[in-house]
């Protein structure tokens, strides 16, 4: 039996041309002499009905051309067409299926589809001509063919594509695709994805009496928003009175401003955003209220190293209070350090300060926080101190220039003192300094009468600071020598003293006695005295040639000194 080949199906357009294959394997033997067509006529039991041959409907399908060429084809050609071919050893024949019909036609439900984001998306299509029998539907997004998953429908069953939960990156164009064998139709659908605006507002919501209030706004929205309004409560605001609000910003970034703020501007304020699709709304209260006042009594406050001080703050008791601190120029108190600090608190405002030294002057701040804001007051704390640097002890030779160094702050006075007693500088060329720029004293030009304890002060209203070392100056000079008498009268045979008494810095290294000019012997019998010890002269057994003008002398390393004369008489 001759083996035929065709092909099954043949799906074609009316008023078009078919030619129906039919073949035979080349090597078939004994060879073909016969090929003929013929068509199916009938239902359940159909006959073969010969091909006709009329030429301007059919040509071919013998054995020159054994395939089969149908032209300007029609509803009435559909069928089943069947190849014979014949040799000496027998038939042998296939079948072929021929549809003719139209193309596909669909219909898109609207040319853009919107859907808000989270909810489902429908892209709706109706097939509207399918003959022949649809052979596939399908559904893409750019070359991404879309099932499952999200993506509900979509099929010859029910064309109609649902997205499920939509995103943004849903957005884009969807391509319905149809095929019917005769031909291919598609439509495409644009999706676009949209949300309600989302509106945030921020800014300060305790809000001072008489300052300005800021409200922020963050608008995000998908289209990009057209409209923005604003309400307190459920009133619009009067964007008219600049005196009292403006509106600035940009539709993303609105912005809105209160200015004198007062009670009667505390409410809910709202922003509404408009896009295409919907309106979204933020809300914000603002509260209203008084800054609470803090007041330090004092302008100004004056100690002294070591002591211990309370820097007043006076604040009303309010609920809106939230907290209190201290600031030291522009440092933090720390109050957590409780041998130096103590109170400062919101229960306890005022500041103690214990234990003062140099460090702690300056500029101390007291700081409240309320809801509305804060208020502050400043006070200066002047910390007196006064010190002698260096030696303790100077020893400067008469005529010398001496200083006396001080280390001083705080005050607007200083005053030096020498045994207690204040020293009077201004007016006396001898002294320099011992003022508040140069505390330090300088005697130009020492004397024994410099000699003494010096303490540097300085002041500032009643507070003092003393120096606790005391500098203690000693003048080295020439003796001072004194004698008791100028004239003495005494007999022969008597026993008299010449008195003679010294001061002396450095110590005397001997005494001697002059009687008209003339160094006495005082080591002979007749004298006694005339010591370091015992200046004084005693004479014994005194005779006329004992009379004469006395001089005590003293002698140190810086040189003699001489008392006053004194004359003696002897009758």
């Amino acid at each position: 039996i001759p083996g035929v080949f065709t092909r099954p199906t043949y799906y074609k357009v009316r008023g078009s041309t078919v030619s129906l294959i039919c073949d035979t394997h080349p090597l078939t033997n004994p060879p073909v002499y016969n090929v003929s067509w013929s068509k199916k006529i009938g239902g359940s039991n159909p006959t073969l009905s010969p091909v006709p041959k009329n030429k301007s409907k059919f040509s071919g399908g013998d054995l020159q051309t054994p395939s089969l060429t149908i032209s300007d084809l029609e509803a009435a050609d559909n069928g089943i067409y069947r190849c014979h071919v014949n040799h000496a050893k027998g038939k042998g024949y296939s079948d072929s299926k021929l549809f003719i019909g139209d193309k596909p036609a669909l219909f898109r439900h609207n040319e853009t589809a919107y859907a808000k984001i989270s909810e489902n998306a429908v892209l709706g299509v109706t097939v509207t001509s399918f003959s022949p029998t649809l052979l596939s539907l399908v559904w893409s997004k750019g070359s991404q063919k879309l099932s499952g998953g999200r993506f509900r429908g979509g099929k010859i069953s029910n064309p109609i594509l649902t997205i499920n939960t939509v995103r943004a990156t849903d957005d884009g164009t969807y391509t319905c695709t149809i095929y019917n064998g005769v031909g291919t139709a598609y439509v495409d659908i644009i999706l676009f994805t949209w949300n309600t605006p989302s509106v945030s507002l921020f800014g300060i919501q305790n809000v001072a009496v008489g300052s300005e209030s800021v409200i922020q706004g963050r608008v995000v929205s998908k289209p990009d928003v057209t409209l923005i309004t604003w309400k307190k409560e459920t009133v619009p605001i009067n964007y008219s009175d600049k005196t009292k609000y403006q509106t600035s910003g940009s539709l993303q970034n609105p912005q809105l401003k209160i200015f004198n703020v007062q009670e009667t501007d505390k409410g809910t304020y709202s922003c509404d955003a408009y896009n295409d699709f919907d309106k979204g709304t933020g809300k914000i209260e603002i509260n209203v209220g008084e800054i609470t006042k803090t007041t330090i009594l004092n302008e100004l406050y004056v100690t002294k190293v070591g002591e211990k001080i309370t820097l007043e703050c006076l604040i009303k008791n309010d609920s809106t209070n939230k907290g209190l601190s201290w600031l030291k120029d522009v440092s933090k108190v720390d109050l957590h350090n409780t041998r130096k600090y103590s109170h400062g608190t919101l229960k306890q405002p005022s500041l103690i300060i214990n234990n003062i030294d140099k460090s702690d002057a300056g500029n101390y701040t007291c700081k409240l926080e309320n809801l509305f804001g804060t208020s502050d007051d400043v006070v200066e704390l002047k910390v007196l101190t006064a010190s002698v640097n260096g030696l303790s002890n100077l020893s400067p030779t008469a005529n010398d220039s001496v200083d006396l160094p001080c280390g001083a702050s705080g005050g607007n006075w200083i005053t030096w003192r020498r045994n207690g007693e204040e020293i009077t500088t201004m007016g006396r060329l001898e002294y320099s300094g011992g003022t508040v720029i140069n505390p330090s004293l300088t005697i130009s030009k020492v004397t024994r009468n410099h000699a003494g304890n010096y303490t540097c002060e300085t002041s500032y209203g009643s507070v003092t600071a003393t120096s606790e070392t005391r500098l203690q100056i000693n003048v080295k000079d020439i003796p001072i020598v004194r004698s008791l008498s100028n004239n003495i009268q005494a007999s022969t045979c008597d026993i008299i003293k010449l008195g003679c008494y010294h001061d002396s810095y450095p110590e005397p290294i001997s005494v001697l006695w002059k009687r008209d000019g003339v160094n006495l012997n005082v080591s002979v019998p007749k004298y006694n005295g005339s010591t370091i010890t015992e200046p004084s002269l005693t004479i014994f057994n005194t005779d006329q040639s004992d009379s004469g003008t006395y001089i005590c002398a003293v002698v140190n390393k810086i040189g003699i000194g001489y008392s006053s004369e004194i004359v003696l008489i002897i009758k």
